[in-house]
């Protein structure tokens, strides 16, 4: 039976059509993931303390304990939305001094089996590179 995690704009469209499509099941997490993790603590006014920006973290030099210590912040963030059951991350910052990019492969489960999704930081922005 499929779980009904709401429906809401699809991202990929706006660019296109600002009234264009809508998103629901699983595409609709891995999008609220992106959102999730790419939009600074504190700047929704509803949800002050949700929010964390991959690319604050582009700019620094990290080591081990902060990538290990990045993941579980990662993680934590995820879990405040309750349609994310279980949520796993591996950061990683290899290519961070060579291409300016950090990734993040994440497992997600919202009830309806556990499914992949991968995130790209740059200073740009960030961007869903892939997923299953």
């Amino acid at each position: 039976m499929a779980i009904d995690y709401g429906t809401d704009l699809d991202l990929r469209e706006l660019d296109m059509a600002p009234d264009g499509g809508t998103v629901s099941g699983v595409e609709l997490l891995r999008q609220a993931a992106l959102i999730r993790l790419s939009t600074p603590r504190g700047s929704c006014l509803e949800c002050e303390d949700d929010g964390i920006c991959l690319t604050d973290y582009v700019s620094r030099a990290m080591g081990a304990g902060e990538v290990a210590s990045l993941a579980a912040v990662v993680e934590a963030e995820l879990l405040k939305d309750e349609r994310f059951l279980t949520a796993r991350a591996l950061v990683d910052a290899s290519s961070l001094l060579s291409a300016g990019e950090l990734r993040v492969e994440l497992e997600l489960d919202g009830g309806e089996g556990p499914f992949r999704l991968t995130l790209g930081a740059t200073a740009a922005g960030v961007a869903i590179l892939g997923g299953a």
